[in-house]
């Protein structure tokens, strides 16, 4: 398994810098099949831990600035660029931040994109052991999930033609719609689309 062309993020605030450092040790065999990014201070004590703590494996490792030096905003352009593969963030919750607008534009730009994101230990987990993290087919369907300019007549003529978000019910025979009446709502506008067909 060779995924040196899917690069994964590493940031955590200063108390949070021990639990990354575990983390990263623990899962250094995994990770050493992917490009990884930190912002700066994070990076250099995982290379020194991992150095210590498992010789024989060598991380690919580029450090960016640390955090309030402006190395979340650098992880941030690499996402919006399409370079970032997932993000784990161990964020210090109890802490106010000098730098909180850099650290909500970060994780703004993660959702945004559709990356993988993991805040805590157990997320993290689960998004490095999930087969789908693995699953090329998928990342390129979740890569069209990104979020884009909301087009109401697009999204109005869409279901007219009994389309879903994910599914266009011409093509899928099990799914039928008589007289189903969808509820569309926002700020300014409030309105209902009947679908009259039978697919």
């Amino acid at each position: 398994m060779n995924n040196k062309n899917k690069t994964i993020a590493l940031v955590s605030h200063d108390r949070m810098k021990k639990a990354m450092i575990k983390w990263v040790v623990w899962n250094a065999e995994k990770l050493s099949y992917y490009k990884l990014v930190c912002t700066g201070t994070t990076g250099k004590m995982i290379e020194r831990a991992v150095k210590v703590e498992r010789p024989n494996i060598k991380l690919d490792i580029e450090c960016k600035k640390s955090g309030p030096c402006g190395g979340d905003q650098q992880i941030g352009g690499m996402i919006v660029d399409g370079l970032i593969f997932a993000l784990i963030f161990f964020e210090d919750n109890m802490s106010s931040n000098p730098h909180e607008s850099d650290i909500r534009a970060l994780e703004r730009q993660a959702k945004m994109h559709n990356i993988f994101v993991g805040c805590n230990l157990s997320t993290a987990d689960c998004i490095l052991c999930s087969p789908l993290f693995t699953d090329d087919e998928y990342i390129s369907k979740i890569k069209d999930m990104e979020y884009k300019e909301f087009d109401r007549e697009a999204f109005e003529r869409e279901m007219k033609e009994g389309k879903t978000f994910l599914v266009d019910c011409k093509t899928e025979p099990e799914f039928i719609q008589i007289n189903q009446k969808i509820a569309i709502e926002d700020s300014d506008f409030i309105g209902v689309v009947t679908q009259e067909e039978e697919y």
